[in-house]
């Protein structure tokens, strides 16, 4: 399937001073079968949002070795010039950047992150911040550690509170009152969590992706009107914040759904992900005192 499900805000903010538009894409999981095509149409679809700033909250990669295939390398290397032609580009870290198939090199993320930092309108936040005019953009990246807990000497696959709230501890927090402060973080398992949330209270939004949109099927998903999710990716069932938006004022937490649903690479899976379309958020910030109002306005549609 090679449409676009797209969800627009207007949000006012009277720290604008000249409105500004977001693109929030996630979960591109790039590996060794994604089609050239696929880039192409995502790269199209950018061009004709024509965003001021391009976020990218994780699992750009599906994992290592794809990164160490000099084809695959290139590929991704010549997509990310053509993608920040249109606007910069702001990554973090996903779960599946510490994933890999047979992959030993130890450098893995210095190599992965100098990579992206030789392209000039890339910007990989490594839990620091990036301002202008208009934003100040924080990257809480995590580590392996909290996506994974060793339990009778296996590694298993949960993210661990403990290991969070140990690692905001180093996050670089740079708020400017004056200015709409953003953190992207991948995962928002724990964005609501009491304990978590007096942390980052002072950021106006939240950005992340991962959750695939609970894997909720297109059709049910504008139907079953809820936060909630059918799976999440530790495998748990129903889980909350799997699809969150910005739906009234003071709404921090907007979750984007990926432009890859299913990570697997088996025939089965290619399939079922054809059923399912790309998703991508764009945010516009007005000053337009006509948009102060309760409820945020925005719409959802799919597009080719």
């Amino acid at each position: 399937m090679n449409r676009f499900h797209i969800t627009r805000y207007k949000i006012y903010d009277k720290r604008v001073k000249k409105n500004f538009k977001v693109l929030v894409m996630s979960d591109l999981h790039y590996n060794f079968f994604t089609k050239s095509k696929s880039l192409d149409n995502i790269l199209r679809k950018v061009k004709e949002v024509n965003p001021d700033y391009i976020f990218f909250p994780g699992d750009f990669l599906d994992f290592q070795d794809v990164f160490y295939n000099k084809e695959r390398l290139l590929i991704m290397r010549l997509w990310l010039k053509q993608l920040v032609s249109v606007a910069p580009l702001f990554i973090c870290l996903g779960n599946h950047e510490y994933y890999s198939l047979n992959c030993t090199n130890n450098n893995f993320l210095n190599d992965y992150i100098n990579e992206l930092n030789k392209i000039n309108g890339v910007y990989f936040l490594n839990n620091d911040s990036f301002s202008d005019d208009n934003i100040n953009i924080t990257g809480l990246n995590l580590s392996r550690e909290y996506y994974s807990i060793t339990k009778d000497n296996i590694r298993l696959y949960c993210e661990d509170k403990r290991v969070l709230l140990s690692e905001l501890k180093v996050l670089n927090t740079n708020i400017d009152k004056n200015k709409i402060n953003i953190l992207l973080e991948h995962s928002p398992i724990y964005l609501s969590d009491k304990d978590v949330l007096p942390r980052l209270k002072d950021y106006d939004y939240h950005i992340c992706g991962h959750m695939h949109n609970g894997c909720v099927l297109p059709g049910m998903y504008e139907l079953w009107n809820s936060d909630r999710g059918i799976v999440s990716p530790d495998k748990k069932l129903f889980p909350k914040n799997a699809r969150s938006m910005l739906k009234e004022k003071g709404n921090k937490l907007l979750v984007s759904g990926p432009l890859v649903v299913f990570s697997k690479h088996n025939l089965f899976f290619r399939i079922l992900n054809s059923l399912y379309p790309k998703y991508i958020n764009v945010i516009e910030f007005t000053n337009d005192s006509k948009y102060d109002t309760k409820f945020i306005q925005y719409n959802r549609k799919y597009e080719k």
